[in-house]
């Protein structure tokens, strides 16, 4: 379990694993109060929001919603990479295409070549369904991709998963032809 209250280990520091995922909850909570999800008080992403600062909000209530802390960087920080294509995924699925395996067994190629390379996988969805729908939605497109380098080979201990939904577009644009560009996993890396 975890609060959104700073955490010190023995020597004064901040547990900043700890810090980086309550920053993150926070930043996802905030998002979608502004945005105005439809939920009630206790449930979803808004009923989150809703609650008094230091609530303390469980690992089981971030599953729910597919936010899979064990999976999550931790504090980490990515770097866009050239080396590493990203993969796309057609309306409201998250399985892996037949076109998308060829791209993931090249990837998977590189970072077996590269092993002291950690991978963050971000999962992200068009502009249309709900903000708590499409962040359990880049989750589990992130999840089929995790799942899908380790069945090839990569180590699962490198290899982490973030959603963003719909937050971060790569065309704002509102069309099919933007929509099909944003409905993707994205790739980042950091060396040790």
């Amino acid at each position: 379990m975890s609060t959104l209250a700073g955490h010190h280990d023995k020597k004064g520091g901040c547990d900043m694993g700890k810090r980086f995922r309550e920053i993150a909850v926070l930043l996802v909570v905030c998002l979608v109060a502004v945005g105005g999800c439809a939920r009630g008080r206790r449930g979803g992403l808004r009923g989150l929001a809703e609650r008094a600062p230091g609530e303390t909000i469980t690992e089981e209530e971030l599953e729910a919603l597919g936010i899979n802390p064990e999976l999550s960087a931790r504090g980490m920080v990515f770097a866009d990479t050239s080396k590493l294509q990203d993969v796309y995924f057609d309306f409201d699925r998250s399985d892996i295409k037949p076109d998308t395996r060829r791209i993931l067994a090249e990837n998977a190629e590189w970072l077996r070549k590269h092993r002291a390379v950690k991978v963050q996988i971000e999962g992200h969805c068009d502009e249309r369904g709900t903000v708590e729908y499409n962040l359990a939605l880049g989750q589990r497109r992130a999840a089929s991709v995790r799942k899908y380098l380790v069945a090839l080979g990569i180590n699962p201990g490198k290899v982490f998963t973030i959603s963003y939904g719909e937050e971060q577009p790569v065309d704002p644009r509102h069309s099919e032809s933007a929509w099909a560009e944003n409905r993707r996993a994205h790739f980042k890396i950091k060396a040790r």
